[in-house]
């Protein structure tokens, strides 16, 4: 199936989201933090990012914009999750 990158700063719902998405049958990679993904993505080609909105070091919007400015990720798939009720306003 899929290599999909989850980034998450929180352990409990890093590990949710494998458990999940590894029943079934995704190759999972994770990070912890943006700036962790970009290190990632330079050694693992995935197929989706999952990334959560507000973490340390590299927050999830500011990732989204580095991957869209670049060439190699402009069309890689992102899901971007959050609990915080405004985010759509930020994003617009």
């Amino acid at each position: 199936m899929a290599t999909i990158l989850i980034i998450e700063d929180d352990p409990l719902n890093q590990r949710l989201l494998t458990l999940m998405l590894e029943r079934e049958n995704h190759s999972i990679v994770t990070a912890n933090d943006g700036q962790d993904a970009l290190r990632c993505l330079q050694e693992v080609a995935v197929d989706l990012v999952i990334t959560d909105f507000s973490m340390p070091n590299m927050d999830g919007v500011t990732l989204v914009r580095r991957l869209r400015a670049d060439a190699q990720y402009r069309h890689l798939p992102i899901i971007v999750l959050t609990a915080i009720d405004w985010v759509q306003q930020r994003f617009e």
